[in-house]
C-alpha cells in the first residue's frame, strides 16, 4: 500500500496531477483513493482550487509485489 499526502491547487480542467508507475512501461495509476475527480483536457486527474487542505491518498500496489517499480507524481 502506498499512502501519501498532497495538496492540489490548479486551474480546473487544464492543469492537474496524476500518479504514474513504471514496471518497464509508464502507466497512469487508476486505483488511487480518492480517485481522480475531474479531467484535464481528456486525461483523468486531480485538479481544481477547491482543495483547501492536505488530502490523504492510498494506492494498492499489491499487483507489483516483488517487482522493482518507480512511482512518479506528474503535474501538468
Amino acid at each position: 500500500m502506498l499512502r501519501f499526502h498532497a495538496w492540489v491547487y490548479a486551474e480546473s480542467g487544464y492543469d492537474g496531477a496524476i500518479l504514474q508507475i513504471n514496471d518497464g512501461t509508464w502507466t497512469t495509476i487508476s486505483n488511487a483513493v480518492p480517485g481522480y475527480p475531474d479531467d484535464c483536457e481528456g486525461t483523468p486527474c486531480w485538479t481544481g482550487s477547491g482543495w483547501d487542505s492536505w488530502n490523504t491518498y492510498e494506492v494498492d500496489l499489491s499487483a507489483y509485489m516483488g517487482d522493482a517499480v518507480q512511482v512518479l507524481w506528474c503535474f501538468y
